[in-house]
């Protein structure tokens, strides 16, 4: 219509025309409709809204008390999980001590066999960093005999006190002493705390010392506040039982706060309730509920609406709101379209074959394809590449074929080839008639994860490597080859062969050109291992200079008897480390279980008694096991278990050697020496057993047995009027260190016996302690006596004769012997008796085996006598007889003995 026409059709109302006027009356009837219609929308709307507001208040009041509750549940749950993970986080640093521990070089050196320190510092050396704080090991007494450096550090590093750190040392004299202890502190800084490690080094069942590590570990999350910092209710913290207990009243809380315990370690992790979360929480719910409501009751209401209108107002009015619905639809989809276009995640559309047909700005950012280039393309055949999985690539065609969704991590590649990781989640589009006919695909960039995951398992991969190999050599270490044996060769059926290894003179190239020179060595003959053995064999290195060879199947002993003597030809040859020359022999047993002899789990313990066998036999040897070894391996393995049961039947007593004053022949006292009475074979010298109760570390026990029955024999003497004047005990730096020893001889009152300790001349050259030199002044002060046995053995040290300062020293009988037919030795043995003379030292005199000997010594001015011319070693009885015969004299009163009599008297 123009607008002549239009103003025309306008005029003619305006006249009048009865069509107008039913027009005008159709507009009133409409406005009065749209006025009823919206009274009648409004009344029905303000009931909706009332309905929704007494639900929504009703709701949020009612739901508190079970808000609270599921918020604790909650909070509890994660308290048990952190918990959990803080228990294991100090399990896996036990687990790594505990293994350390395990170490033949710390069990060596807690019990004496080797106290060589570089060996354990070097089996320690995986503590260092700065994660750990400091370390000591203790013998089974409980004193230190290793610590590491900077380990008085109290303030800058270390969270335990000094004396809180060898009061770990009490659980040697528990109940229980092989009990471990692992004790808790929380640090100053947020996500760290100190642990406290104790785990007893143990032998045969039995406590022999103890390895204390102190060591910081991470605990994310925790934040380092107590009972006088604030905290908030977001803080996870750690707490002692005490604190926990006391929190509620220190602050005032009405319910105490939500905590789990710590695995043993007597805190637990705490976490105060969240009351500004559970409002949250509550008006989550509030609007939640609002939203089902507002739906539920939505078609009632619009049904109240559609009846009310569909009565009140003309049908022209659901026009009207198809027009609206039409609109907002329209509006709605202009605003999804926004939104995908501004979203950070990579989104594609594709039709029902699998072509692609949209595209939104992130995906091209992210794949570099843009529309043109993507549109009409195939997703598959445009992102993915040769690293995509095969296997994820058929579950995305079978989701997409059954018409469900899927969210799958896989590799695509980017425009330029380069690779990258997305999540990608595919969902299928219905139309109207509910058949699939699109797909939106949803791409996140996921690589950095990925890449982070790659790195923790190289990580985690390259820490296990370093837990089973060893750090310097690179070979498998002691904890790899157990593996291997027992998983290995021991469940082998057939028959293996196994090659110990151990290096000969390789302390003197430490001594001599340092540990950097030891460490080249070493590098090198695990070159040489590594050059020599076969493809299918194994070598490791488990410990300071011993390594294991395990033979490949189907080899046999004269297989590894070959390796053997190939190994030591090319170790013997000369090692040059900076211009310096170092020379190493090394010596091999090798054990085979063919034949029957030995089974397969039973080749390391065979290997080193053949081993021990070539160390025995001079070094630098191959020693193949054989039935004679393995009879003496039982025969010690007997021997082993005998010495125990004669401990518990304290089967080993003491004989007495006497002494005797040079001048008047007189008793001036006796040497305890050590017996077996042996249940069958019958008495035995210590030869015939002391070795085997050195190696079990049993030799201690054995002293105190002699100990004790020694003075229960000489305060038997008193009791019948012939005491001796003096009873000697031969006694090791060990003992004189035992705080115990002193209580030990005041169970038995002497009266008139002085005791005395025979010290080894060795310890003269060795360096003696200040706890040693402590408890040798405190023996002198309570009346004991210090003597030096064997002097002039070779170890002879005038600086040590001085700072011990001896009551008396012993030659040893190997130059008393032949004083009789060699000039030499006589005046030797006169030039130690001058310098026993000089610094006022009694000097007694052993093996005086004929009356030529008495009258030579006697006359080079020995003080004291004792040997086989005089008795040979004595029970109890046989030793009262002869000093009722003899009679006894206090050493010193013939005058000819420097040392004033002063020193002599009652112990204790």
């Amino acid at each position: 219509m123009s607008a002549d026409g239009r103003r025309r059709f306008a005029s003619r109302g305006r006249r009048g025309d009865p069509a107008s006027g039913r027009i005008a009356a159709a507009r009133s009837r409409l406005a009065d409709g749209k006025i009823l219609g919206k009274r009648f929308t409004w009344v029905v709307a303000a009931g909706y809204v009332a309905a929704i507001l007494v639900v929504g208040f009703g709701v949020r009041f009612s739901a508190q008390p079970f808000l609270d509750q599921m918020q604790r549940e909650a909070m509890t749950e994660r308290a048990a999980a952190r918990a959990r993970d803080i228990d294991d986080r100090i399990a896996e640093v036990v687990d790594t001590i505990r293994h350390l521990k395990s170490d033949d070089a710390i069990s060596r050196f807690v019990m004496g066999f080797d106290r060589a320190a570089f060996k354990v510092e070097d089996v320690l050396a995986e503590l260092d960093g700065q994660k750990h704080v400091r370390h000591a090991i203790l013998d089974y007494k409980g004193t230190p005999i290793l610590r590491s450096p900077g380990f008085m550090l109290r303030e800058s590093k270390a969270a335990f006190a000094a004396n809180e750190f060898y009061s770990a040392a009490r659980l040697l004299s528990t109940a229980n002493p092989l009990a471990e202890a692992v004790r808790l502190r929380m640090s100053d800084v947020d996500g760290l705390a100190h642990i406290l490690v104790v785990l007893p080094v143990t032998s045969r069942g039995l406590a022999e010392g103890a390895l204390i590590v102190e060591r910081v570990i991470e605990l994310p999350s925790v934040a380092a506040v107590g009972l006088t910092r604030p905290f908030s209710d977001s803080d996870w913290v750690v707490m002692s039982t005490f604190q926990l207990s006391m929190i509620g009243q220190w602050r005032g809380l009405e319910a105490q706060p939500v905590h789990a315990p710590i695995g043993d370690t007597g805190y637990a992790l705490v976490r105060l309730a969240n009351h500004e979360e559970i409002a949250t929480l509550g008006w989550d719910l509030v609007q939640s509920v609002l939203f089902v409501v507002v739906w539920g009751m939505a078609l009632p209401f619009l049904g109240m609406v559609i009846f009310g209108r569909g009565v009140i107002l003309k049908p022209y009015e659901a026009l009207a709101a198809s027009r609206q619905k039409l609109a907002r639809s329209q509006k709605e989809v202009a605003e999804l379209a926004q939104i995908a276009t501004m979203t950070h995640e990579a989104i594609l559309v594709t039709d029902r074959d699998r072509r692609i047909i949209w595209i939104n700005p992130p995906f091209t950012v992210l794949s570099g394809y843009d529309e043109d280039e993507a549109l009409g393309q195939h997703p598959g055949r445009l992102l993915q590449g040769p690293e995509t999985d095969p296997a994820t690539i058929a579950r995305l065609r079978a989701a997409i074929e059954a018409g469900r969704p899927i969210r799958e991590d896989l590799v695509n590649y980017r425009r330029d080839g380069r690779p990258y990781w997305v999540s990608l989640s595919i969902s299928p589009l219905s139309g109207e008639d509910g058949v699939v006919d699109r797909y939106v695909a949803i791409s996140s960039d996921i690589t950095h994860k990925k890449l982070a995951e790659r790195r923790l398992e190289d990580a985690r991969r390259e820490t296990e490597h370093h837990a089973l190999h060893d750090a310097l050599t690179g070979l498998p270490n002691r904890r790899s080859v157990d593996a291997m044996l027992e998983a290995e060769i021991g469940s082998d059926p057939g028959a293996r062969t196994l090659v110990r290894v151990d290096l000969d003179h390789f302390k003197a190239v430490n001594d001599t050109h340092g540990h950097a020179a030891g460490d080249h060595v070493l590098k090198h003959v695990s070159d040489v291992l590594q050059a020599e053995i076969d493809e299918t064999d194994f070598a490791g290195r488990i410990g300071g200079d011993e390594f294991v060879i395990a033979l490949g199947p189907g080899r046999n002993a004269d297989d590894g008897v070959a390796l053997a003597e190939r190994l030591q030809a090319a170790i013997r040859k000369d090692v040059v480390f900076e211009g310096k020359t170092c020379r190493v022999g090394a010596s091999f047993g090798v054990a085979s279980s063919e034949g029957g002899l030995i089974t397969n789990r039973q080749l390391l313990v065979a290997a080193d008694a053949a081993l021990y066998e070539a160390k025995e036999h001079g070094r630098s040897q191959t020693i193949l096991y054989t039935p004679e070894i393995h009879a003496g391996v039982q025969d010690k393995r007997r021997l082993s278990v005998e010495i125990e049961r004669g401990i518990e039947n304290e089967e080993f007593v003491p004989l007495f050697q006497p002494q005797v004053d040079a001048v008047t022949e007189r008793v001036v006292g006796a040497e305890v020496l050590m017996r077996w009475q042996h249940p069958e074979r019958g008495v035995l010298t210590p030869d015939q057993f002391l070795p085997m109760a050195t190696r079990l570390a049993l030799l201690p026990e054995i002293d105190r047995i002699i100990y004790r029955q020694g003075l229960r024999a000489a305060a038997e003497m008193e009791r019948v009027g012939h005491g001796l004047p003096k009873i000697s005990f031969n006694v090791g730096s060990a003992q004189i260190e035992d705080p115990g020893l002193i209580s030990v001889s005041d169970l038995y009152e002497l009266e008139s016996t002085t005791v005395a300790f025979e010290i080894l001349e060795s310890v003269l050259v060795e360096e003696q302690s200040s706890n040693f030199r402590f408890q040798v002044d405190r023996l002198r002060d309570r009346g004991y006596r210090i003597e030096v046995d064997d002097f002039g053995s070779g170890h002879a040290s005038v600086v040590g004769l001085m700072q011990l300062n001896p009551d008396a020293m012993k030659i040893d009988q190997r130059l008393i012997i032949p004083i009789i037919s060699s000039a030499r030795t006589r005046d030797l043995v006169r030039h130690i008796v001058g310098i026993g003379r000089s610094f006022g030292i009694s000097v007694t005199a052993e093996g005086v085996e004929t009356a030529e000997h008495a009258v030579i010594l006697r006359e080079l001015g020995c003080n004291t006598l004792q040997g086989f011319h005089y008795a040979r070693p004595l029970n109890v009885v046989e030793l009262l007889d002869m000093v009722e015969e003899r009679g006894t004299i206090r050493p010193g009163a013939t005058g000819d003995d420097p040392v004033a009599d002063n020193r002599a008297g009652r112990p204790g």
